[in-house]
């Protein structure tokens, strides 16, 4: 699966926004814009298609959600995605959306207003469509041959696709059944010194991948070394080309429960094991825990390790915030590099406020926030017939790309916008 689009729209100060991924894309805008809400929104749709339909009344409800904005009051949820797929052994481009109503005044509202699933073989113009839902119509296609005209009862809080994966008949299930359990992973860059605890769960299970949820970064290292070695080289190669100082780091496993030196009443219950990275500095007479690293270094672990475990998990978009935080400017170009090549079939996305990370991306890789003058968030990508005049008033004013982008952005927005003509 490839996700080619989403669109994302009537959450908290979103107005609308459509990403074209194209394999590394970027969110760039003054702090404060809402650069992380297209995350979260993002996120709150996956959920929502995934939560018992009781559970999507309150999200329908959720006050942090929902968008007051003067200009977006009463603005509609809405979701759309676009992506690949291998469906009967063809490369199908699936189409899949659906808008909800916040909730109203006397608790009205919360319902769902519209959703469909359209399918076409790739190559093809035009879409088929498989699912349809407005105010007057609820409808499904049956057979391969028919059309979608069957009628299908729905509660105003229930999605179709949801209550169509229990439709064992259906032709296309497997496309039902992916749309049921899409999983992006959005990746906060804050408070990360709780993945390098060393007994921070006890080892419950044998998913020698996992990372999220063992919140111990020393233990997926350990793991990918001891059953994925070509993976492991690839991520100590790429950690130690962005870090030189280090001259090598180990990974190790502790068992707790043999060592005989601990008395036996003791009034609380240990992990079996515990899990470090032993790092040694050129400049030091012998290794360390890697806590004792800088927040910056520590940052390149995490980052670089969630870019293998989401090509490892087939994760279909891995989201950064703020990717910049800590890590020195003259790092950022090969960081950006290396992610990319270490994520060949992950979409990834990140969100930015440095001018210094933007002068390292191509203008078709960024979505920028465009001041307004109505306060709501509104991305847009530069027009490719445009991109040569920005670069050049960049040139001319002897700033880097970056720079001139957020120098314009600082400006604000007034009728003669310098951005009305670019975008």
């Amino acid at each position: 699966m490839e996700i080619l689009k989403i669109k994302i729209g009537g959450y908290k100060n979103i107005s609308e926004t459509t990403i074209e991924f194209s394999g590394f894309d970027a969110l760039v805008a003054l702090n404060n814009y809402g650069k992380s809400n297209h995350f979260e929104a993002i996120q709150f749709a996956n959920d929502f298609i995934q939560i018992p339909n009781k559970r999507k009344l309150d999200f329908m409800q959720f006050p942090d959600s929902v968008p007051i904005n003067t200009k977006l009051a009463g603005k509609k949820f809405v979701f759309e995605v676009e992506y690949e797929t291998v469906f009967n052994e063809i490369e199908t481009i699936i189409n899949y959306g659906f808008s909800f109503e916040w909730v109203k005044k006397n608790d009205k509202g919360k319902r769902i207003v519209k959703e469909n699933l359209r399918i076409k073989k790739k190559g093809e113009r035009k879409f088929t469509t498989f699912l349809k839902r407005n105010s007057s119509t609820k409808t499904y296609r049956r057979t391969e041959k028919g059309r979608c005209d069957e009628n299908i009862k729905i509660d105003d809080n229930a999605l179709i696709i949801n209550k169509l994966e229990n439709f064992d008949e259906l032709y296309y299930l497997p496309v039902i059944k992916e749309i049921n359990n899409f999983e992006f992973d959005f990746i906060s860059l804050n408070n990360i010194e709780r993945y390098f605890e060393k007994a921070f769960h006890v080892v419950v299970n044998d998913d020698k991948n996992e990372l999220l949820k063992s919140h111990n970064i020393a233990r997926f290292f350990y793991f990918l070394s001891q059953t994925d070695k070509p993976q492991y080289e690839l991520l100590k190669n790429s950690i130690m080309d962005l870090l030189p100082d280090i001259e090598f780091f180990d990974p190790i496993e502790m068992n707790i429960r043999k060592n005989k030196k601990l008395p036996k009443d003791i009034p609380f219950e240990l992990p079996e094991n515990l899990y470090d990275i032993r790092v040694k500095i050129k400049s030091n007479n012998q290794d360390a825990s890697i806590n004792n690293l800088s927040e910056g270094s520590k940052r390149i672990f995490y980052i670089l390790a969630m870019a293998i475990l989401a090509e490892k998990n087939n994760v279909q978009i891995l989201a950064y915030e703020e990717l910049e935080n800590s890590i020195h400017p003259a790092l950022l170009q090969r960081l950006l590099f290396i992610i990319s090549e270490l994520t060949k079939s992950t979409q990834v996305i990140i969100t930015s406020h440095s001018p210094h990370l933007v002068q390292y991306l191509d203008l078709n890789m960024l979505y920028i926030g465009i001041p307004n003058k109505d306060g709501f968030a509104y991305f847009k990508k530069v027009k490719k017939t445009k991109q040569r005049r920005l670069m050049s008033y960049a040139k001319d004013s002897e700033s880097s790309l970056g720079d001139f982008i957020f120098d314009m952005l600082i400006e604000g927005f007034d009728e003669d916008s310098f951005w009305n003509d670019f975008i």
